[in-house]
């Protein structure tokens, strides 16, 4: 599934944020003492991209902006070189990308012109980046619910599927066809 929607590049207007997901700290960690926080070993990061489009009149106590499609890419570091790398994989090189004040992403305000960084305080981020938070949630949500212990290795795997199923949402009945169709192909 991932391999399917990595052919695809996001456009337009792109969220860009980063997840941490629990994971099951591996052996060589286990004696080590945790971290707390961002860096902790039972977390696992993953870069989470949100394509939308704004809304012309939206209805009353609806968003302004309507998602369209999303992206979730595991990374094991986040400096600016692993970023821009990740960046230039899935996102087209017009796109406008919006994101939150913290330092990679200011570190790559140089590469890509139309990154749009600003530091956004923890009350008003599921306003400026609401579907990117809405996806993590939503994801972290369905993987405590299912599995309850994720290892690393297979967190990309799931995010692919989450991807996969949340992209292909308005399909209705044809989602089962579709899902043969893209296994048969790879």
């Amino acid at each position: 599934m991932g391999t399917r929607d990595n052919k695809y590049l996001l456009k337009g207007n792109v969220e860009v944020d980063e997840g941490f997901f629990e994971t099951i700290v591996p052996d060589d960690e286990k004696d080590k003492p945790k971290k707390r926080g961002r860096g902790s070993q039972k977390q696992t990061m993953a870069m989470v991209f949100a394509e939308s489009e704004r809304v012309e009149k939206p209805k009353k106590h609806r968003r302004s902006r309507r998602c369209k499609y999303f992206k979730m890419v595991v990374t094991n570091t986040f400096d600016a070189e692993t970023a821009k790398g990740i960046i230039n994989k899935h996102i087209r090189k017009n796109s406008t990308m919006i994101s939150d004040g913290y330092k990679t992403y200011k570190a790559l305000e140089k590469e890509f012109e139309n990154l749009i960084t600003e530091k956004i305080p923890s009350k008003e981020a599921h306003i400026k980046l609401s579907w990117v938070h809405t996806a993590i949630g939503n994801v972290k949500k369905i993987l405590l619910g299912i599995f309850h212990r994720i290892n690393p290795e297979f967190l990309q795997n799931y995010l692919d599927e989450f991807c996969f199923k949340l992209n292909r949402r308005y399909f209705g009945l044809n989602i089962f066809d579709r899902t043969l169709i893209a296994c048969t192909l790879t």
